[in-house]
């Protein structure tokens, strides 16, 4: 579920029906909307989203989902009317890292547009795909307008703590082996 994929392939959005694009204004009015982060639809009125998307934006923030095209910028937009953050979310260890949006507009489902299949349990060491708008150039923040993805092996737990300095309870690792192709 991150939101940007660096490298990677342009995706065909019947293959990840479920991706949603979020645009947020949250700190000043006379500002544009700025795309923030990805998301998945979890129903035909709920998206499921990372929580630091949208940590610091007050309660009556502009934020738009768009779907149902690899153009972030075309396909089925609706505003969000609210959303919730996980109580226990903590920016600093990312930490319990989700969050829910409510959309105003009820979303009909097509070939382009589902909603997500949600596992408690995913297969370890089999191949899974990453799907985000991407960056070209994370260094100067240079973003594409196109839905990519990468290919990543889920990794258990404790293999992930072995190569990392910690990983939040709940998160799931994952790796490609190609430091060209990653998320962010």
């Amino acid at each position: 579920m991150e939101g940007n994929v660096v490298g990677g392939k342009k995706a065909d959005i019947t293959e990840f029906p479920h991706s949603v694009c979020i645009a947020a204004q949250c700190h000043r009015k006379n500002r544009k909307m700025v795309w923030t982060c990805g998301g998945s639809i979890l129903n035909q009125k709920i998206i499921l989203t990372a929580a630091h998307c949208l940590y610091n934006c007050p309660p009556k923030s502009k934020i738009s989902v768009n779907m149902g095209h690899v153009n972030r910028k075309k396909g089925f937009s609706s505003m969000v009317k609210s959303y919730s953050l996980h109580k226990d979310y903590n920016p600093y260890k990312v930490s319990n890292d989700i969050g829910l949006a409510i959309i105003t507009s009820t979303i009909e489902f097509e070939s382009n547009i589902k909603r997500i299949a949600v596992v408690a349990n995913p297969p370890y060491f089999e191949k899974a795909q990453v799907a985000g708008w991407g960056r070209y150039d994370e260094i100067n923040n240079k973003r594409d307008k196109i839905l990519k993805y990468i290919d990543q092996y889920v990794w258990k737990r404790d293999a992930c703590i072995q190569l990392t300095w910690g990983l939040p309870k709940g998160a799931i690792c994952g790796s490609n082996g190609d430091s060209n192709i990653y998320t962010s």
